[in-house]
């Protein structure tokens, strides 16, 4: 699989993704491109602060980041270190999780491991998975963070058959 090429899928109209390290750069030159192309358009990135800072430190902030996806900054005294993506469409969602960062490396210079697991609606039975997956990425963006819980609450508008009230932190097999 071709990490990035992932992006560029129909059927998904919110996509949240967490990393440590994320280039503004390369996600809005690789991925937001090609979510955008797909009809993606409620994005939302999460990063750890100390790895962003040092990111803008050297390459500068990211040129649509506010404009065209919501950036959030994770701030903890360890790292924060999750690379999860969970999309969300009308009828369907799939979660993206590995070691894949949001860099250019992490997209398509690195050999990265990604597992995609889809879920083709409410009766799927890995439906509590993602629900679980989802509570967990909105408890990584700040709180106060008023644009992520926006764009939250438009992903499960959007999405009337996914919910989070299915959310099981122990998947049975």
């Amino acid at each position: 699989m071709k990490y990035y090429d992932k992006f560029s899928d129909s059927g998904y109209h919110s996509a949240f993704f967490t990393s440590f390290t994320f280039s503004g750069d390369a996600f809005e030159n690789i991925i937001l491109n090609r979510l955008r192309g797909a009809k993606c358009h409620n994005i939302h990135v999460v990063s750890d602060f100390h790895m962003f800072k040092q990111e803008v430190e050297l390459y500068g902030p990211p040129a649509q980041a506010g404009l065209r996806y919501h950036l959030a900054l994770h701030k903890r005294r360890n790292a924060f270190h999750p690379k999860i993506v969970l999309q969300f469409g009308k009828e369907k969602a799939r979660l993206l999780v590995g070691s894949a960062n949001l860099t250019v490396t992490g997209l398509a210079g690195n050999i990265e491991l990604v597992d995609e697991i889809f879920c083709s609606g409410a009766d799927d039975p890995i439906q509590p998975l993602l629900a679980y997956t989802a509570r967990y990425i909105q408890s990584s963006f700040p709180k106060d963070d008023t644009w992520f819980q926006q764009g939250f609450r438009r992903a499960l508008e959007l999405s009337p058959w996914f919910s989070l009230e299915n959310a099981n932190d122990r998947i049975e097999n």
